[in-house]
């Protein structure tokens, strides 16, 4: 099986050096920075790298790079974890680096290069890389201490791009969704390969559910609601919530680290609805911002709602008995002259 190059773990600015042509190879070793003081998960924005939120849900901050954006294709931030992968600019090396609170380590992962698209389970121990060119999804687990291949399977009939993807906990199947109208969806998992389950009017939004293997499908046609049980046999449908025009643009849909609610991502108007799983009533909370996605942040149950990581970025913070929507600005650098106090210090607040 395939899994981390035998160098071990060295510091980032150390490992993107040593790959031949890699893009980091003039990297400063002060701009990897350590994170001091709590650290509600990470940001990656292809303009300003991977970033730290500093502090708590509704008063919190941005901190600085702790990876340059330079030389990095893309990257994915896992969720429950400390970890990430990132793609470089050249030859599409992938490289798994942990540590991201405290010092930044890496090793390059024996994976195929260039991966089309990247899906984390949502506990973070294992993650789903998909090869377009190849027709083929490969499967990691034992992230991030101990990678290896667990499986892989080649796709077919995608009749067209393949625009979603989902890896269930500990990345035992995957939810996958094509781009026509109708849009199929399929399961595929080691035993059984790819079985087309379900087809939606557009285009498909996934998410599995944390303690179960079960999934939530969001029809971006109808606005409908899916829940998708007992997916290794034979897949049984529950609505949620019914169609509402709320969700008539769906843009992300995500579900809370407890299972408790199912979050969409709203476009028109702008924000988020949560559907419960547990009897409760339908939350409907506006956001600024035009919500493009619902990545959930480290191990907190905040979610990013912005596509960029310039500030402010908006979250959904899922953690509370009422989940809120709170803003993340840049840190204000604190200016002391003699005889005077620290000037106030900008932190996040409520929506």
């Amino acid at each position: 099986m395939r899994n981390m190059k035998r160098f071990g773990l060295l510091p980032i600015y150390v490992l993107l050096a040593l790959i031949p042509g890699g893009g980091l190879c003039g990297q400063d070793q002060n701009e990897v920075r350590t994170v001091r003081g709590p650290v509600m998960g990470f940001l990656y924005d292809r303009n300003t790298g991977i970033r730290p939120v500093l502090g708590i849900p509704g008063a919190a901050t941005l901190g600085a790079a702790v990876l340059s954006p330079s030389g990095i294709r893309a990257a994915g931030l896992a969720p429950g974890g400390d970890y990430a992968v990132a793609v470089l600019s050249e030859g599409g090396t992938v490289a798994l680096v942990r540590n991201l609170s405290h010092a930044p380590q890496a090793a390059v992962l024996e994976a195929p290069s260039s991966p089309t698209r990247i899906a984390f389970s949502p506990d973070g121990s294992a993650a789903a890389f998909y090869y377009a060119p190849l027709g083929r999804v490969e499967v990691y687990q034992g992230l991030p201490d101990n990678p290896e291949l667990a499986w892989s399977s080649e796709l077919s009939a995608l009749e067209g791009e393949l625009e979603e993807l989902a890896l269930s906990a500990g990345g035992r199947m995957i939810l996958a969704a094509g781009s026509g109208e109708p849009c199929p969806v399929w399961i595929i998992d080691p035993e059984q390969g790819q079985r087309l389950i379900r087809w939606t009017e557009a285009k498909a939004k996934l998410a599995f559910l944390n303690r179960r293997e079960a999934a939530v499908i969001a029809d971006g046609g109808t606005g409908k609601l899916w829940l998708a049980e007992d997916l290794k046999h034979q897949p049984s449908f529950s609505p949620l919530g019914g169609a509402m025009p709320e969700i008539s643009r769906p843009a992300a849909v995500a579900v809370d680290p407890l299972d408790r609610r199912v979050f969409v991502a709203v476009q028109d108007p702008p924000g988020v609805v949560g559907l419960s799983l547990t009897g409760e009533e339908t939350l409907r909370l506006a956001c600024p911002c035009t919500p493009g996605t619902l990545d959930r942040l480290g191990e907190s149950a905040a979610f990013r709602l912005s596509e960029e990581a310039s500030a402010p970025v908006w979250l959904l913070d899922a953690g509370g008995a009422a989940p809120r929507i709170v803003f993340v600005p840049e840190a204000v650098r604190i200016q002391r002259d003699t005889g005077r106090g620290p000037a106030p210090r900008r932190t996040g607040g409520v929506r």
